[in-house]
């Protein structure tokens, strides 16, 4: 996208530096996964029921973490969509009403409290309040199935706000140009809206498969929920690339 820009090609700032934070939070969030690699397979590789726990316990500081940066990310990630929605439907404030509404409302049930406690833990003093703070956001949670409702609600408001706002950009564009003849560029404009429904699909479909393997109790959701926070970047970052790439654009 630097270089892109660079050419001279168009590309709107709020997208330009939207994707610079959520690349800077999906590498935090892979430090973090790094990090409890070691911690958990070299310092903890002779206690294995240890292991497991520690891969599943929400109440971890660095789980804390990585669920905050991830969280964060999909809120960016979904704000992009709806920004998208505004500008597709001529910069149209009701048409962006509901998606709105999922989308701060899937922060609520635990993306807010995350949020927020990461900011605490970055103004609390090193050790105690981190601690504190980290344990108290799920101070009677042993394992993510004991907050499974919570993260399920997030994860299903976070794919309707993407669903929905790909099927309007979609429709959108599709009622535009239906009586555009192809000398025109209708379908240069249908090839747009096919790579934003696409971009949204790839988040939606592997959070989809999240809630699937977590509603079966198996922790091979967790591997995709580590995922989720680089999926939610590659998607979009992919699209404007593509839509940068086109010409006559």
């Amino acid at each position: 996208m630097v270089d892109q820009r660079m050419k001279g090609n168009s590309m709107p700032p709020i997208l330009f530096f939207s994707t610079i934070i959520q690349f800077v939070l999906s590498t935090i969030h892979v430090a973090l996964g790094l990090r409890r690699l070691i911690d958990s397979f070299i310092k903890l590789q002779f206690e294995p029921t240890a292991i497991v726990e520690y891969w599943t316990n929400p109440s971890l500081p660095i789980e804390v973490i990585a669920n905050a940066a991830y969280i964060t990310n999909t809120l960016i990630g979904d704000a992009i969509m709806v920004w998208r929605l505004y500008a597709v439907w001529g910069n149209n404030l009701y048409i962006c009403i509901i998606p709105v509404s999922f989308m701060f409302d899937s922060t609520l049930p635990s993306g807010c409290s995350i949020f927020f406690a990461k900011i605490l833990i970055v103004l609390a003093t090193a050790g105690t309040g981190y601690a504190t703070v980290a344990g108290f956001l799920h101070a009677s949670a042993s394992n993510i199935f004991a907050v499974l409702n919570t993260y399920t609600a997030t994860w299903a408001l976070s794919v309707t706000t993407q669903t929905s706002t790909s099927l309007a950009i979609m429709g959108r564009i599709w009622w535009i140009t239906r009586n555009s003849p192809k000398s025109l560029g209708w379908n240069r404009y249908f090839a747009i809206a096919w790579i934003i429904v696409e971009s949204g699909v790839i988040y939606s479909l592997t959070t989809i498969l999240l809630l699937i393997f977590y509603d079966l109790r198996t922790n091979f959701g967790g591997i995709i929920n580590n995922m989720l926070a680089q999926t939610c970047v590659s998607g979009p970052s992919h699209c404007q690339k593509r839509v940068l790439s086109i010409p006559s654009l």
